[in-house]
């Protein structure tokens, strides 16, 4: 998948020239909380940011009328039972920019990431949030995820501090 298209958005690689944008957002702490990345303090920072989500496979989303870049979305490697990455299920992962956050950008994007990838090879797709990140919740049962469990895991920002996890997913086939 190169890119895709939505109503109101395109889906498309992240670049280098996206820093601004993506420096607006990743900066916040509660966005690096609820996405589990730590916040960037700097535009050198949100390079370094970009180009490891670069080397991940993950999107920009952009806004067609605007052409600015208001969040990314990806989908990580899940590790199978025999301790390798999975062929056929992936986890989705992706940041909104509070400023545009209850306008259905996120829904969008992951629908048409669900449409983009249902003709490949996976198989299910998993979405885990935090119990405190309502707007992810929402997101991701719009788009028809179940809910799985609610378990407890230690933090990414604090390994002493555990915190609750609701593990959702949607089966493509």
């Amino acid at each position: 998948m190169n890119q895709y298209e939505t109503s109101r958005l395109i889906v498309r690689p992240l670049r280098a020239s996206d820093v601004t944008d993506i420096y607006e957002y990743a900066q916040l702490e509660n966005v690096g909380q609820s996405a589990g990345f730590v916040p960037v303090n700097s535009s050198v920072e949100a390079s370094l940011f970009i180009a490891t989500l670069q080397k991940q496979g993950i999107f920009a989303i952009e806004l067609k009328a605007t052409r600015k870049v208001v969040g990314n979305i990806g989908l990580y490697e899940v590790i199978d039972e025999d301790q390798e990455p999975s062929l056929t299920i992936k986890e989705i992962g992706y940041a909104l920019n509070p400023a545009f956050q209850n306008q259905g950008i996120m829904t969008e994007a992951v629908q048409g990431l669900l449409t983009a990838v249902r003709i490949g090879s996976l198989k299910r797709i998993m979405g885990v949030t935090t119990l405190e990140n309502e707007a992810s919740i929402q997101v991701l049962k719009k788009s028809s995820f179940q809910f799985i469990e609610k378990r407890e895991v230690p933090s990414v920002f604090s390994p002493a501090e555990l915190i609750v996890e609701l593990v959702y997913a949607i089966d493509l086939k």
